[in-house]
């Protein structure tokens, strides 16, 4: 008899210790199991006397729109920045860098925790009262670790090429690309990444933001509106505002939702606030 209860005693030992370790783990699954939206816009954030938009009016109506959206990348933010930020409800925010002809108008606002926050200035650019007046203001490309969830990660980069359509316009914008990629090769090794912002590149073009696409960057309209596939060289797709991402060794994340939330960015008569519309994703992250 007492061998047949230590037997029975054993046995609730057994299934207890299983079903605990059984949601333990099911436990530590769904804490390292996520999602985030993300939004890229160019803000037009010129001084207004030389914008295309009208940013002294459009800027503090954009600012409560960003509340939709756990991270937020933005360029142009130069000389409108505090009404940018005046109705936000995020609690990271990035530093401002200065206004038109000083700071790099790259700035960002987070629900998330993020460090090693960093910028750089292209090491090349063309054009000071032409193609782009791209040499009046450092653009550039900004950097900084986000913790989407305890202990989760993802590197994420916003930055603004060279604009302008000529030959000079293309070199420069492909070096601005390789300069990127070898600071993600630097800094973001064996991590989850996320790169946006504005490319001033179609993937039609055959040195421009497809050098992206040949070291395994995924593109969020590509995989939502094109089955995962990168038009072909000379084949027009997507936007010039682009969300780029890539799973790291850890961290594994893909989208769920692209859109462009343009009408989502318009003032009471219809008119756009930005000379650009708006770009989101919604990711889902597995660690």
């Amino acid at each position: 008899m007492m061998k047949t209860r230590c037997i029975r005693l054993l046995t609730i030992l057994l299934l207890s210790f299983t079903l605990f370790s059984v949601d333990s783990i099911g436990a530590k699954a769904a804490s390292t199991t996520g999602s985030f939206s993300l939004l890229t816009y160019n803000v037009a954030g010129l001084w207004d006397p030389i914008s295309s938009s009208n940013p002294a009016v459009n800027t503090e109506q954009i600012s409560p729109r960003l509340n939709h959206y756990d991270l937020v990348l933005v360029q142009e933010d130069f000389n409108y920045h505090k009404d940018l930020i005046s109705k936000v409800n995020h609690e990271y925010l990035s530093s401002h860098s200065g206004v038109m002809a000083f700071g790099d108008g790259l700035n960002r606002m987070s629900i998330f925790p993020f460090s090693n926050f960093k910028r750089e200035d292209w090491d090349d650019c063309y054009g000071i009262f032409s193609a782009g007046s791209d040499c009046l203001t450092p653009k550039g490309f900004s950097f900084a670790r986000h913790e989407v969830a305890d202990g989760v990660f993802i590197d994420v980069y916003n930055l603004h090429a060279d604009a302008g359509s000529n030959d000079k316009d293309f070199n420069v914008r492909k070096k601005n690309f390789l300069q990127v990629l070898s600071r993600i090769d630097q800094w973001s090794k064996g991590q989850a990444v996320i790169v946006t912002g504005d490319f001033n590149s179609h993937w039609k073009d055959v040195d421009g933001v497809r050098q992206f696409a040949e070291v395994g960057f995924s593109d969020a309209w590509a995989e939502w509106h094109n089955n995962g596939e990168i038009p072909a060289v000379g084949v027009s797709g997507g936007r010039i505002d682009k969300i780029l991402y890539r799973s790291g060794d850890d961290v594994t994340i893909d989208i769920t939702e692209y859109a462009v939330p343009h009408e989502d960015f318009l003032d009471r008569n219809g008119n756009k606030l930005s000379d650009h519309k708006p770009v989101s994703a919604q990711f889902e992250f597995h660690y």
